[in-house]
């Protein structure tokens, strides 16, 4: 095992420089990190009410960090330039039934597009229709999805989803295609965030979708504590935002903080 106090990940068109109160536990060997939380687990049914929102609590936080990533992801690669949305004609609720159009629909476009498809897909229910239609328990799916298709025809891409209305749009400039990803993307955290304090969240269930070409970032750690005011002054000019947050355990306990700054590279 070895041990870091920092850590720079660089994200292509910015850098983040973090810095650990406590010193975070390093296998190389397996690439995995000790951050100081408990690995026991209880199953979810067996936990009292009070566990249970502590557990809640957790998994909308680890969602949340997920989701920030995802747009990170997106952002620094910049092939990503097509939005699409993929709705069904008919009112389905089954979530594998779902995913498995969405697999299909994954086959057939690679068949018939000319790169090497990059995506990243979101879920939600289609909350209105779904009151409308009077479904209490549950939603009618549809995806938004992420990816470096560029602009194909309306008809083309409907007779390849195959399964009702779609609708796509080429983000064209950069300001457009910020907006975008993160628009879409926090569909996901609005999906999360409903179905954990509805109750309705079932566990084994995925909210997101991606490729595995996908740029992502490259982090690199450092023994010592970095000296942030040091790369605050280096990169004045550069700097987007400084914060901090904390690491907690299964109990909601803090067992470390974190100091971090992020500049343009």
């Amino acid at each position: 095992m070895s041990f870091y106090q920092s850590k720079i990940t660089d994200y292509g068109y910015k850098e983040k420089v973090s810095v650990y109160n406590n010193s975070i536990e390093f296998s190389e060997e397996t690439n995995t990190e000790n951050l100081g939380l408990s690995l026991s687990r209880t199953n979810y049914k067996d936990m009292t009410e009070s566990e249970k929102q502590k557990s809640d609590e957790r998994r909308l936080r680890y969602y949340r960090r997920k989701v920030a990533e995802l747009i990170e992801i997106a952002l620094m690669n910049d092939d990503i330039n097509t939005v699409i949305t993929l709705t069904f004609k008919e009112a389905v609720t089954s979530y594998n039934y779902a995913l498995a159009e969405w697999q299909l629909f994954l086959k057939r476009l690679r068949h018939i597009c000319n790169c090497d498809l990059k995506y990243i897909c979101v879920w939600e229910y289609q909350r209105e229709r779904s009151q409308k239609e009077g479904i209490e328990n549950g939603g009618i799916f549809h995806f938004h999805c992420l990816t470096n298709l560029g602009y194909m025809e309306h008809s083309i891409l409907e007779r390849t989803w195959g399964n009702g209305f779609v609708w796509i749009d080429e983000l064209n400039n950069n300001k457009k295609r910020e907006i975008a990803i993160r628009y879409t993307v926090k569909y996901c955290t609005k999906e999360i965030t409903k179905r954990i304090e509805s109750g309705e969240d079932i566990r084994g269930q995925r909210f997101f979708f991606t490729s595995n070409n996908l740029l992502k970032p490259k982090e690199s750690v450092i023994d010592e504590r970095i000296e942030l005011s040091d790369i605050i002054f280096e990169h004045m000019e550069d700097m987007i935002r400084d914060g901090s947050y904390s690491i907690r355990n299964s109990k909601g306990q803090i067992i470390n903080t974190v100091n971090y700054i992020e500049y343009k590279k």
